[in-house]
């Protein structure tokens, strides 16, 4: 029991040390009808708050843009932004969501 309690603390010091590194990642998708690629990324702003992105595009047909932000406090992850941004060719179905918190 000591020794369990004893892991769970230095993993919990471990996890709340630990710095998000960025990436970024390329992917892509393909059906006998259609293939769409898409790149994924995490970054972190000048303010401190990290910015989760995802942009994918089919041959000029779909694009789809995601991007939250969201900031890391007391070990938390504290949304601020989500916005969507989705392209087919004729439809326009770009949302934001802004979050406040205080009211």
């Amino acid at each position: 029991m000591i020794f369990r309690t004893l892991l769970l603390i230095i993993f919990t010091i471990n996890l709340a040390s630990s710095v998000i590194p960025e990436y970024k990642a390329k992917y892509k998708f393909e059906r006998d009808d259609f293939s769409i690629t898409g790149i994924r990324e995490l970054k972190k702003s000048n303010n401190d708050d990290f910015i989760f992105k995802f942009n994918a595009n089919t041959l000029l047909i779909v694009s789809m843009n995601f991007e939250s932000i969201f900031e890391i406090k007391d070990s938390k992850i504290i949304s601020k932004n989500y916005e969507v941004k989705i392209r087919p060719k004729s439809v326009d179905r770009d949302q934001k969501i802004s979050y406040d918190y205080d009211n």
